[in-house]
């Protein structure tokens, strides 16, 4: 099972998008976005729903 950063970083290469096009689709900072995908804070659910929507996802696609 890949981790969660390390997808985070996939879909974004894989979409094209820079971590300050994502942080403003998401409503955060780039920052934040950059501490999320290095692993450094964990997820919350709220979060995760917010980049399934993002990335046109479910959460067991997410998760898988």
């Amino acid at each position: 099972m890949e981790k969660i950063e390390l997808k985070l970083k996939r879909l974004r290469y894989e979409k094209g998008y820079t971590q300050e096009e994502i942080a403003m689709k998401l409503g955060i900072s780039q920052a934040t976005y950059s501490i999320l995908e290095s692993g450094q804070s964990k997820l919350d659910v709220e979060m995760m729903y917010k980049i399934v929507k993002v990335y046109g996802l479910d959460f067991k696609e997410f998760l898988s």
